[in-house]
């Protein structure tokens, strides 16, 4: 097999993993294969079943595009500006990429059971196998970090060689970090429950991460004060519970020389909270490995789907039985497989906090001027953020641990093949997207008012075309029948500009009918005849 560099750098800290009860050699020999398989060639299926040119390991193209996005956080370093502002907006950015990142790519990687299932019934402690585990995973996130802080890490080396080096170290801690804590919650979610609660709670968990995230890094232009236009750095003791100033606090010290107590307490805070969180970490992982066996439990008692509002949903709006099939078996997906849920919904919670962050950015931040926020274009553009993450959400749709089982779709006699399609996608409106949507409705009203019902129910209608939209756009394959390791990132990278087209596209039509009551309900029952018309040709690839 080949000889990874990485290992080779591992191996100069031998004695710091053995130091904490790691049996080394053993850990080498489960990363050196993790490896192997990454970088084994999957073969991409072509329409017509053949086999495509083989890619290697997708996801070091991938880096590609966050070393592009690396360029617009980078910038920040290179502008004459207090440098304490600078890096709290850097560092607030990388945390809030790299638990994203985490979250939606690697947080099944860190709750997946094959390892402890297959290697430690040959011997390998508990220990040794998290150690792989988390080893693997920092090895990838920290390469997405550097490769996002490429362009910051020159403009930090341009400010001295002790900037630079300080603030390469604060970029690889602030890696292990975000990843660490997401750990320990897990840890505690499966210390303290059992069975399929376990699995509910840490999809709520996630949601609750990247909603905390997404909300926190509002924080960080409410830190600093524009006094004589220059940004100015006002201390609050609040400012101890926001890691991205801990970090900039140390590079700022090196920079200006500034100390003083508060500061000394965010210099101690960046040094000493991570070290306790990766010591306690190491300490419970053993454990962590042993609660991870609840995610096999499945005590839940589900009712009755004949009984539950979602099915009779289903049976209204699904026009024929073999629909209504394909509606109940993508229902029954999307609420039990567990890989699933740990992709798509950390996006669901960024759907519920968007319209509401831009309510708070272009409020300038005072909730109370929001309940007088005129209602204008900018306020159908925070309605349509709702629908910006369903084109990367449908792709999720196209993949399950289960892939194998696709073969049940050539095999059944359906008359429609489309009714496969439709029976998926009303499902993903149903199940995922109405329940978030009436808790953002709600919201909404409660802001505005009764007279934002009628463009929360246009703005419905135009997330209900959308799905079958996306759907003949990008001609996805059959749903649940492909496998989640080959997920390809280029085509969730086009898929976030296409929404990012599609939902702007649709909010200034929203904004230019809206002019007039008429014209409003004009549109509306145009979106009628065009939901209609799309989900009527809602047409099936089978290749």
């Amino acid at each position: 097999m080949k000889e990874f560099k990485i290992l080779k750098f591992l191996d100069k800290y031998k004695g710091l993993y053995e130091k904490f009860g790691v049996d080394y050699e053993k850990m080498r020999l489960i990363l050196k294969i993790k490896l192997t398989m990454d970088e084994r060639r999957v073969p991409t299926i072509m329409q017509n079943n053949n086999v495509k040119k083989e890619e290697k390991n997708i996801f070091f193209k991938s880096l590609f595009f966050y070393a592009f996005m690396g360029l617009f956080i980078g910038v920040l370093t290179f502008f004459p500006i207090n440098k304490m502002y600078v890096y709290t907006m850097v560092f607030a950015m990388f945390m809030f990429i790299i638990l994203t990142v985490f979250i939606s790519d690697f947080s099944s990687v860190l709750l997946d059971l094959r390892d402890k299932n297959l290697i430690a019934t040959r011997g390998v402690s508990d220990k040794t196998i998290n150690a792989a585990k988390i080893t693997h995973i920092c090895y990838y996130v920290i390469s997405i970090a550097l490769s996002i802080g490429w362009l910051a890490i020159i403009g930090s080396f341009k400010s001295g060689i002790l900037t630079g080096i300080v603030f390469l170290l604060e970029l690889i801690v602030i890696s292990i970090f975000m990843i660490v804590i997401t750990a320990l919650l897990y840890f505690l979610v499966l210390r303290f429950f059992n069975g399929e609660m376990v699995k509910d709670i840490i999809n709520y968990v996630q949601i609750i991460l990247s909603i905390f995230m997404a909300v926190g890094y509002q924080f960080v232009g409410r830190v600093f004060e524009l006094v004589d236009l220059n940004i100015v750095y006002k201390e609050k003791i609040w400012h101890l519970f926001f890691p991205p100033i801990w970090f900039s606090a140390l590079i700022n010290l090196i920079e200006a020389g500034n100390l003083s107590t508060l500061r000394t307490l965010l210099i101690a805070n960046a040094c000493l909270i991570p070290a306790i969180s990766i010591i306690i970490y190491i300490r419970k992982s053993s454990k962590f490995e042993v609660y991870l066996a609840k995610l096999n439990n499945n005590d839940s008692k589900e009712k009755e789907k004949k009984k539950s509002i979602l099915f009779k949903l289903g049976k209204l709006f699904c026009k024929s039985n073999s629909e209504l099939a394909c509606y109940s078996l993508t229902s029954s997906i999307m609420k039990r497989e567990r890989e699933f849920k740990l992709k798509v919904y950390p996006s669901l919670g960024f759907t519920i906090v968007f319209p509401l962050l831009f309510m708070l950015i272009f409020s300038q931040g005072d909730m109370k001027e929001i309940r007088f926020y005129d209602f204008n274009i900018i306020a159908y553009l925070n309605i349509y953020l709702f629908a910006l993450m369903i084109p990367s959400i449908m792709i999720m749709l196209q993949y399950s641990q289960f892939y194998k089982a696709a073969w049940i779709y050539k095999s059944t006699p359906l008359i429609d093949k489309g009714d496969i399609f439709k029976g998926c996608y009303k499902a993903f409106l149903f199940n995922l997207l109405m329940p978030i949507y009436l808790i953002e409705s709600i919201i909404f009203i409660l802001l505005f008012k009764t007279k934002v019902i009628i463009h929360l129910l246009i703005t419905l209608l135009f997330i209900a075309a959308l799905i079958p939209m996306t759907h003949k756009i990008n001609k996805f394959t059959v749903p649940f029948s492909q496998e989640f390791n080959v997920v390809n990132r280029s085509s969730s990278i086009l898929n976030v500009f296409l929404g990012i087209f599609l939902v702007g596209a649709g909010a200034i039509i929203h904004g230019i009918f809206a002019m007039k009551t008429v014209l409003i309900i004009m549109y509306g029952i145009v979106l009628i005849a065009l939901n209609f018309f799309v989900w009527r040709s809602l047409k099936g690839n089978f290749n």
